[in-house]
């Protein structure tokens, strides 16, 4: 593997990287002044995407973030068989399994869909224990190669995935990626309106008491020139989900980045979607990432003015948070939660990993997808 000046230093992520087909992990640090370490993984071969990234405090943990995420997508490239027929057929063969359908996943479904004869992956049951069978397309996207996985009614994403070396950790990531996204469609439907704005942005003045972390981060990037605008972008979940707005008063080269996150307690949600937000700008600056387009400047004025412009009234401290002990005392916590909002089953398939790591998808009926990602 290609070492840019700043190497892994981590032989366990060297050889995790060099399995997967990762060439290059580089630091983008330097490109911008955020004072983030921001490094991105570069896979030639990759059929889903050949370049991800990662952030954190050092180069080190941003290289494991970008490794990981590379290993999501080799993970949902690479299909496992599994039994093959129609939601029934599969029901009729696995009693005492969950079944969830194509129209079970899909909120604009034709009923139709579940007559289809489909391939079918195992799961496990979040919280209450249990298997399932979910359409093997919703948790794999492996190029037109490989053996098809049934008629293409099912949209693939990346979301819900999670990679780590500890199972738990895994599903843990994959679990509150997929409540961030669905929390985000929920609050912001019509993405930052004025009306949106007002009623979401967090008083910077209540950070300090409420979420010191990211009072600390907000005043480091202030110091750089960078305003920063948070918002609580829970919408009945029961967990912090924020948003972060990093405005480049001078414009160049991104006026404005934004970033998400979900997290059990509220000052990590909020630090968490501060490190995307500065990873975005990064990501767009190195400009190699085939998914992310350039920013819109002229959309871009008009957010930051109405940002500038709005008072934020929102206490920090109105953010739920919790803490647990162990990932598998919060994967418990969290799906109690999605339970008691009336979503779910949350079921975990793990995928093909190399060795030392645990690659996961994790689905979850009746959550959204935002189209702010």
């Amino acid at each position: 593997m290609r070492r840019d000046p700043h190497p892994l230093r981590d032989r366990w992520l060297d050889a995790v990287a060099a399995a997967i087909g990762v060439t290059r992990v580089a630091r983008l640090t330097g490109l911008d002044r955020t004072g983030v370490e921001v490094a991105s993984a570069v896979r030639p071969a990759g059929h889903v995407l050949q370049v991800t990234n990662g952030k954190g405090a050092t180069f080190a943990e941003a290289a494991r973030g970008a490794v990981m995420e590379a290993v999501e997508l080799w993970a949902a490239e690479h299909a496992v068989p599994g039994p093959h027929g129609t939601a029934d057929e599969v029901r009729r063969a696995a009693p005492g399994v969950e079944v969830l359908s194509a129209t079970a996943l899909t909120p604009d479904a034709d009923p139709a869909w579940d007559a289809l004869a489909l391939g079918w992956r195992e799961a496990a049951v979040l919280g209450r224990g249990g298997r399932a069978l979910v359409p093997a397309a919703a948790v794999s996207c492996p190029p037109p190669s490989a053996p098809l996985l049934g008629p293409a009614v099912i949209r693939w994403t990346s979301n819900g995935m999670g990679a780590h070396r500890d199972r738990a950790a895994a599903v843990l990531h994959g679990l509150l990626e997929a409540v961030e996204r669905d929390q985000l469609a929920r609050a912001l439907p019509e993405g930052f309106t004025a009306e949106a704005l007002r009623a979401r942005l967090v008083a910077p003045g209540s950070l300090a008491r409420a979420a010191p972390r990211s009072a600390a981060r907000v005043a480091a990037l202030a110091r750089r020139g960078f305003r920063v605008h948070l918002l609580d972008c829970g919408a009945g979940a029961g967990l912090p989900v924020a948003a972060a707005l990093l405005v480049d008063p001078d414009g160049a080269p991104v006026p404005v980045a934004a970033g998400y996150a979900c997290r059990l307690e509220r000052d990590a949600a909020l630090s968490a979607a501060l490190l995307e937000a500065c990873q975005s700008r990064a990501t767009e600056i190195h400009g190699a990432r085939e998914d992310v387009l350039v920013g819109d400047r002229d959309q871009a004025a008009p957010l930051a003015a109405l940002c500038a412009a709005i008072r934020p009234r929102l206490d920090a401290g109105a953010l739920p948070s919790a803490r647990a002990p162990s990932p598998a005392r919060a994967i418990g916590a969290i799906v109690r939660r999605l339970e008691a909002a009336g979503l779910g089953p949350a079921v975990a398939a793990d995928l093909p990993a190399p060795e030392g790591v645990h690659a996961v998808q994790v689905v979850v009926p009746g959550l959204l997808l935002s189209e702010l990602l």
